[in-house]
C-alpha cells in the first residue's frame, strides 16, 4: 500500500445488469462503513445500497427507487458476504442481491420521480452502522402509499433474519447516523421547516426515542457530522434549494 500513489484497475464489485425486467439497473450506494478487526472478527467494509431505473417506462435514469440491500467485504480475503455470513465471492450480481443481500423489500413500484415531485418508494440514501457484536443496523426512508408521506425506518440483523422498525416520524430524508454505545445509536432526520430531528436507540434499533429538534431556520440539504471533532465544529450543514446554480449557504454547528 502506498497511500494512494498508485491504484489497481477498477472492477464492478456490485453489478445489476440489464437482465432485470423492471429496468432497475442503477446502483445507489448508501453507505460504506469501515469496521476494524476485533473480537476475532476480520476487518470489514459494511455496504448498503438501493436500486433505481426506468421501471415500466423502460431503460431510463432514476425514475423509480426500490429496496435496500446489505453486504460486507472481508478485507482479509476480499470476498463479499451477506449478513448471515454466506460467501458471495469477489463480486455481487443481481441474483446474489435478490437471493442473499435483500434487507428491505419495498414492494411494487408506486412513486415516480419527476423534477417537480422528487418522490420515491425508497429514499436516495440508506445509512448503516454496526453494534459491538457486529450486527448491522440500517436506516432509510420509505414513502407510504396510504398517505404519500415519507417515514423513517430502521432494519436490523438479528443473527438469522432482518427485522424492520418504524420510528414513527416523517422525514425529508436521513441525514446522519452515529454510534454512541455498544448497541446505542443516534439518528438525524431532515424535517420540513429547516429542522433536524434526533432519535436514539439503545437496543440496536428495536425501538427509538425522540430526542427533539435542531432548528437551523433554513431548509437543509446536507448535514455531516465530523469525526474526531473540535467541540466548536461538530457538524457542517448546507442549504437546500431547487436551483442548480447560484449561491448556497454553508454553515457549521457546535458548542459555543
Amino acid at each position: 500500500m502506498d497511500n494512494g500513489l498508485t491504484w489497481t484497475t477498477a472492477v464492478n464489485a456490485i453489478k445489476h445488469t440489464d437482465v432485470r425486467p423492471d429496468n432497475l439497473n442503477e446502483i445507489y450506494v448508501g453507505t460504506v462503513k469501515h469496521e476494524s478487526a476485533h473480537a476475532g472478527r476480520p476487518e470489514k467494509l459494511h455496504i448498503s445500497w438501493s436500486i433505481a431505473g426506468g421501471g415500466p417506462e423502460g431503460p431510463k435514469h432514476n425514475r423509480y427507487h426500490k429496496n435496500v440491500y446489505y453486504s460486507y467485504l472481508n478485507l482479509t480475503n476480499e470476498h463479499f458476504y451477506n449478513a448471515a455470513g454466506f460467501d458471495l465471492g469477489t463480486s455481487i450480481n443481481n441474483r446474489d442481491s435478490v437471493n442473499y443481500c435483500l434487507a428491505v423489500d419495498s414492494g411494487p413500484l408506486r412513486f415516480k420521480n419527476t423534477r417537480s415531485t422528487d418522490t420515491y418508494d425508497i429514499g436516495y440514501i440508506s445509512s448503516l452502522n454496526y453494534s459491538n457484536s457486529g450486527n448491522p443496523l440500517l436506516v432509510y426512508s420509505h414513502l407510504l402509499p396510504e398517505d404519500g408521506i415519507e417515514y423513517s425506518r430502521s432494519v436490523r440483523w438479528t443473527s438469522d433474519s432482518w427485522k424492520i422498525t418504524d420510528t414513527g416520524h416523517a422525514t425529508t430524508g436521513v441525514k446522519e447516523f452515529e454510534k454512541i454505545g455498544p448497541e446505542s445509536f443516534r439518528l438525524y432526520l431532515g424535517v420540513t421547516g429547516g429542522k433536524i430531528r434526533t432519535l436514539t436507540t439503545n437496543n440496536n434499533g428495536a425501538s427509538w426515542t425522540n430526542d427533539g429538534l435542531i432548528d437551523a431556520s433554513l431548509p437543509i440539504q446536507d448535514f455531516v457530522l465530523i469525526d474526531d471533532y473540535h467541540p466548536e465544529i461538530r457538524a457542517i450543514m448546507s442549504e437546500s434549494t431547487d436551483e442548480y446554480s447560484g449561491t448556497y449557504k454553508v454553515w457549521i454547528a457546535g458548542q459555543h
